[in-house]
């Protein structure tokens, strides 16, 4: 993956996140209904105070409403929708 510090998301609603050591975690959500959906993974790191776009290869379809969890070293997104689908995959990072 190609990181990229310092590139704050765009402002939206349903992303979900998750805390891993010192670090918060931000998977997808949209702008609105009809409007952009996104399936980015952006890390922001508290002690430093500096977000990182994390650009992981292989990333699920844009989506709203899902699951993001961690498990061990793992993180994984699970369902969601966008506006036309209603998905029922599983991606792990």
């Amino acid at each position: 993956s190609l990181e990229t510090e310092n590139v704050v998301p765009a402002p939206r609603s349903g992303t979900h996140s998750l805390s891993f050591e010192n670090s918060i975690f931000f998977f997808g959500g949209y702008t609105r209904k009809g409007g952009t959906y996104f399936n980015d993974l952006t890390e922001y790191k508290t002690l430093q105070n500096i977000w990182v776009d994390l650009k992981p290869q292989n990333a699920p379809a844009p989506r709203t409403d899902h699951i993001f969890v961690r498990y061990f070293n793992s993180f994984y997104v699970y369902g969601g929708r966008d506006e036309t689908h209603i998905f029922s995959d599983i991606h792990q990072y």
